[in-house]
């Protein structure tokens, strides 16, 4: 079947706005309106989103459990709300995102993380339950009772009762409150990545290349996750408080069962550093008229309009 005709349309601005690196009526061209660039950004961001969500929670999971006192149910669904929230989320980011420019939802899936890792680190200051006193000759010998350390001394208890929930502080129910919400809310924001990037590298590249190239994306999403398990670990032999080794007891050392690793910072490191790349990745170009089959003529200001029946048979 002899396919319709093809329309060249000239219109300089729709060049520039779907084809080029910037905001608004500031574009620039070179290495950053490339598609190779595009791509290098977007594995950049699924590195650093497994790395500061998947590879932090599995590093941590065990310090936030004696933190927030939290049994083994508690912390399986801090770690479930986040796939929780995938679900809910990604039939309605990958309809919108075949509607609207692909970079703004990744711009918005990293801030949306970034503000996610900073509502579960903001947790750790609003639960003020856990501070020990280190002039108490018996805090040494503090016992555990159902895994959990820190065990209610100001209180007296020594045994289970101090974690049922009339015991527990409105400071610390609130601080486990966040906690959820924060992993919550970098299930919403983890989306994008892995919906609306897949066609976003199928229009990059060709497509004998593109499922090279998403296989190669994800494999960088999954390596990010293995190495922020190495490095928020290292994080976690700092103590919570941020205190020198010279202010703490000879005998508090990240051995002993009531070493408390500084858990929290590496959510904000994490998220300060998801905030600024999605700033940058929101002016890459979609390449593509949002909406629509218009494809954009990365070489010159013409544009190629055809119905997408037409497409799809040639």
């Amino acid at each position: 079947m002899i396919p319709g005709p093809v329309v060249h349309t000239s219109d300089g601005d729709l060049h520039q706005k779907y084809n080029l690196y910037g905001w608004g009526n500031f574009r620039c061209g070179g290495i950053l309106s490339r598609p190779v660039f595009a791509y290098i950004i977007l594995c950049i961001c699924t590195f650093i989103q497994n790395f500061s969500v998947n590879g932090a929670n599995n590093a941590v999971i065990s310090t936030i459990e004696r933190v927030f006192y939290l049994n083994s149910v508690q912390s399986g669904v801090f770690l479930a709300l986040y796939d929780l929230a995938t679900v809910f989320s990604a039939p309605l980011v990958g309809y919108l995102g075949g509607i609207y420019s692909s970079p703004i939802f990744f711009s918005l899936n990293m801030i949306i993380v970034s503000f996610g890792n900073i509502i579960i680190a903001s947790s750790n200051f609003l639960n003020q339950d856990n501070k020990l006193n280190f002039n108490s000759e018996s805090t040494q010998n503090l016992l555990t009772s159902d895994n959990v350390l820190f065990q209610c001394s100001k209180d007296n208890l020594t045994d289970g009762t101090c974690l049922k929930t009339e015991h527990l502080s409105s400071a610390l129910r609130n601080a486990k409150f966040l906690l959820y919400l924060g992993n919550f809310v970098n299930g919403i924001g983890s989306v994008a990545l892995f919906t609306i990037g897949v066609a976003y590298i199928e229009r990059i590249f060709p497509r004998e290349k593109a499922a090279y190239c998403q296989g190669i994306y994800f494999a960088v999403g999954t390596v990010g996750g293995a190495l922020g398990i190495v490095a928020t670990g290292r994080f976690l032999l700092l103590y919570t408080r941020l205190s020198s080794r010279g202010h703490l007891p000879s005998w508090l050392k990240p051995s002993h069962p009531l070493w408390i690793g500084c858990w929290w910072l590496p959510y904000f490191i994490y998220g300060s550093l998801c905030f600024l790349i999605g700033i940058f990745i929101s002016g890459l170009p979609n390449y593509k008229i949002p909406g629509k089959t218009h494809l954009i003529n990365r070489d010159s200001s013409t544009i190629s309009v055809q119905p997408e029946q037409q497409q799809n048979r040639k």
